[in-house]
């Protein structure tokens, strides 16, 4: 909080600067010539100060409505004036203060999310053809999702919900000129900040209860971005929930996310991680290793895998020296085992991955049950 209120404090002296620079540079050399009735009034004033004090005196009560009146009118007009010359008052008055130092892009907020009663759970519902969903990361406060161009342009892009209990997010634009790459656009009848780099573009705006949306993209143009944006939805969780009952000897639940209609666990094991994630109704397939499958059968449902490639000397952290590892070990799915498989009653794409052999990947899959959710987000 210390940090945010320090640059509430720099944002709103920096508005004020820009906004009444001319007529303070203009105050200092200006000449002033008083009006005859000002004249007048100066001249009863200093003739009878006291009788002059009487004639004007008013009750207590009406001196405090007309000063209260007077202070909020005040507040507004300012408020409302540095709202329309700065987007980043604009953000304080909702729940984010944007901070830009160099090319880097920082959005802060003040950590109170108590006007997002529901999940960060958005998603886009449009993408150029040919892309596919390469990670997932959500959870009740945010829901992240990356994807890329399969057809080889090396395109690739992020889509993010934020609450303001997240506190801050952060990027670096590639441009050395950050104040010529900004400008502002609209999305979904918001205000929003794009940022146009040498080969990358963002953009972030906040809705009416103080979610931050956030559409990076690499290799792609403008219009793409915010065509992106407008698509963005939020998804309504459809109550359907899975689970996989068997997992393999040695790996401890390290994560749990679920939020529109994703959910991605994570297991480690000495290190190496195992990750089984799914998307109901998925806007694009996941993204698949380019190198040759097998197709396999998964409860009666067909499966294509992937066979893992790291050698179990490689996998797995040793810590029996007593030291205490807590590092993560992805190899990627270009060389562990790769499991994908569709429940086509539900709309559902399923993935799992990790340095397991043909027999672990499939016994685990196959231990996956549906169940229905109590409660509906």
């Amino acid at each position: 909080m210390k940090g945010y209120d320090s640059l509430l404090f720099r944002a709103l002296i920096g508005a004020n600067q820009l906004e009444f620079k001319e007529n303070m540079d203009s105050a200092e050399s200006a000449e002033y010539s008083y009006s005859p009735r000002y004249n007048r009034f100066r001249l009863q004033i200093l003739a009878d100060p006291f009788r002059w004090a009487k004639k004007r005196r008013r009750p207590m009560w009406q001196k405090i409505i007309t000063n209260v009146a007077c202070i909020i009118l005040v507040c507004s007009i300012a408020l409302g004036g540095l709202m329309v010359v700065s987007p980043t008052v604009r953000a304080v008055v909702l729940n984010w203060l944007r901070d830009i130092s160099g090319n880097r892009i920082t959005y802060f907020s003040h950590g109170d999310n108590s006007l997002t009663a529901d999940r960060a759970s958005w998603r886009p519902t449009w993408l150029p053809e040919g892309w596919v969903v390469t990670d997932i990361y959500s959870r009740s406060s945010r829901s992240w999702w990356s994807f890329k161009d399969s057809n080889g342009s090396g395109a690739s892009l992020t889509c993010a919900c934020f609450d303001p209990s997240e506190e801050s997010m952060s990027t670096i634009i590639d441009t050395d000129e950050i104040d010529k790459a900004h400008t502002t656009v609209t999305i979904q009848e918001h205000t929003a900040d794009l940022y146009e780099g040498e080969n990358d573009a963002l953009l972030v705006w906040e809705d009416k209860n103080g979610y931050l949306f956030w559409i990076k993209g690499w290799m792609v143009d403008r219009e793409t971005v915010e065509q992106i944006a407008n698509s963005m939805t939020y998804y309504q969780e459809d109550g359907i929930s899975y689970e996989v009952d068997e997992i393999p000897d040695g790996y401890e639940m390290k994560f749990q996310f679920e939020s529109n209609g994703a959910m991605q666990n994570e297991w480690v094991k000495s290190g190496s991680v195992l990750t089984w994630q799914y998307i109901t109704n998925p806007l694009c397939p996941w993204e698949e290793p380019s190198r040759e499958y097998e197709l396999v059968n998964v409860s009666g449902v067909q499966a294509k895998y992937w066979p893992n490639l790291v050698s179990e000397e490689e996998a797995y952290i040793d810590s029996t020296a007593g030291a205490q590892f807590s590092a993560r070990i992805d190899y990627g799915i270009e060389r562990t085992a790769v499991l994908m498989w569709e429940d086509l009653e539900t709309n559902t794409i399923f993935r799992l991955r990790g340095v397991l052999s043909k027999e672990d990947i499939l016994y685990m899959a196959e231990s996956m049950t549906r169940s229905e959710k109590s409660n509906k987000t």
